[in-house]
């Protein structure tokens, strides 16, 4: 049974509107003003608020401002009753979290048609929230088990090797064995520094107050030099100098350097790791007024616009088909750091031809 509250101190107007909707068979939750309305939407959850905008004490929008500040109670569907609807009054409502209106006197038809939209859009949402969450954990036990096992199962085995047969080890052995030691390790440590640094962004993207901050410091860092400096050294880890195709020109932009280093470091890995030897990894620059773009293209594997959408933390595509390490962390970090900067990472693929990361950064120079 889906929980209404009704806030209003008009008592013909509440006591209407509880004869109507416990006919219908919701539970009905009355308030008599905008400071109950406030209490009760807290220790009530309805599942739909039903609120006067001119009330004695606080406003109807008094009303919607707490209860769209507040995380309980955020997604709760919000109808305003007004005895007169104007197009400001109605575009100030909206811009605050409003879902819609009624004015009174309002038909019951209307009424029940509305309500039972905003009910079954919050249904939807649900469903579509849940589903996510179901993808995630699905992408979490699938990836994560392996990632972890896969590094450790390397430590174990080659610590093994060394503890049975010291002494009858080479050189060039006891050298292969420590080479796995150590990849396995740094895979291992780049798996827990991602996922910290993930946790990290997402308090900082729920936090207005930091987010405000770290905005307001303007930190600065050169875009061309540790562009070229990092696809450089990956080119050259990869063996793949050749592949590299570098347009760039001197441009500075609002962000850390570690933050850049991060963001710079997991694409272009991301470009050599998706295309094959003798294929270009091209890194191309386009500066406007108050914006830098870097756009960083992979020719080779190609994404869906399917997969595109569905880009998030622990998720890869066609595992079975393409062998990867990581759990998918990578690209979402990417994407949050630009977000947190107030850039913006959009992705662009040719299907069976080449996938294009574009980077848009706020620019130092000239910045309004």
């Amino acid at each position: 049974m889906n929980k209404i509250l009704v806030i209003d101190n008009d008592e013909d107007i509440r006591n209407s509107l509880y004869e109507i909707l416990t006919t219908l068979e919701f539970q009905v939750v009355i308030a008599k003003n905008s400071s109950e309305g406030m209490i009760y939407a807290l220790k009530e959850l309805p599942d739909l608020i039903i609120c006067d905008i001119m009330m004695d004490n606080y406003s109807g929008y008094d009303v919607l401002r707490q209860v769209k500040s507040n995380e309980l109670t955020i997604t709760i569907p919000f109808l305003f009753l007004s005895g007169k609807s104007t197009i400001p009054e109605i575009r100030e409502g909206m811009e605050l979290g409003a879902d819609d209106y009624l004015t009174k006197p309002f038909e019951i038809k209307s009424l029940i048609k509305t309500i039972n939209t905003l009910l079954n859009k919050k249904k939807q949402y649900q469903l579509i929230a849940e589903k996510k969450l179901s993808d995630l954990r699905y992408n979490i036990s699938s990836s994560l088990p392996h990632e972890i096992n896969t590094p450790l199962s390397g430590i174990n085995v080659s610590a093994q090797l060394l503890k049975e047969l010291k002494g009858q080890l080479t050189i060039d052995q006891l050298g292969e064995l420590a080479d796995i030691i150590l990849t396995s390790s740094q895979r291992l440590s780049k798996l827990l520094n991602n996922f910290l640094l993930f946790s990290e962004l997402e308090l900082i993207c729920h936090d207005e107050k930091e987010l405000a901050q770290i905005r307001q410091k303007k930190v600065s860092s050169c875009l061309s030099e540790i562009t070229i400096a990092i696809a450089r050294k990956i080119a050259q880890e990869k063996q793949r100098e050749k592949d590299l195709i570098l347009d760039i020109e001197k441009a500075l932009i609002f962000m850390p350097e570690n933050r850049l280093q991060k963001v710079l470091t997991e694409i272009i890995e991301n470009a050599f790791k998706y295309s094959q030897p003798e294929q270009a990894v091209i890194i191309k620059m386009k500066k406007s007024f108050n914006k830098v773009q870097l756009i960083i293209t992979n020719e080779g594997k190609s994404l869906t616009p399917q997969q595109i959408n569905s880009i998030g933390a622990y998720t890869q595509f066609d595992r079975n088909i393409h062998e990867q390490q990581g759990i998918g962390l990578g690209l979402i970090i990417a994407k949050k750091i630009m977000e947190i900067y107030q850039g913006n990472l959009a992705i662009k693929s040719i299907p069976n031809q080449e996938t294009s990361i574009e980077l848009t950064f706020l620019a130092v120079d000239n910045l309004p």
